[in-house]
């Protein structure tokens, strides 16, 4: 539920920042996952937080960044597998799945498959 509170209050962008830091992702590929155009990045840059619609696609995204970092051992993996096409998504991103609430249930299912061992 805090999680819930967070998003729906706007998150911080010193959090997608720390996020970015961590995760390498560059703002352009945020912003594109995110659906964020540019010119509504920079307002959101002056205002220091994102709306809740924004602050739930990024929060998606940084979830699943998360799983993946677990589950594939480390940053740098987890962005690399997540940039590239995977065969068990019909060869799509999963960065690109990562754009909405469908694509990052299948981007979840494959992570605890690959977590359990089992394709």
């Amino acid at each position: 539920m805090e999680l819930d509170k967070k998003v729906k209050a706007g998150v911080r962008l010193s959090q997608v920042k720390r996020f970015l830091e961590h995760s390498k992702f560059s703002e352009t590929d945020l912003m594109r996952t995110a659906g964020i155009p540019a010119s509504t990045w920079a307002r959101r840059k002056k205002e220091g937080k994102l709306n809740a619609a924004e602050s739930e696609r990024v929060t998606r995204l940084a979830r699943l960044f998360s799983h993946a970092e677990a589950v594939l051992n480390g940053a740098r993996n987890a962005k690399n597998w997540m940039e590239r096409e995977q065969a068990a998504l019909e060869w799509r991103r999963p960065v690109d799945l990562a754009e909405t609430t469908f694509g990052a249930e299948e981007v979840e299912d494959l992570l605890s498959r690959i977590e359990y061992g089992v394709f």
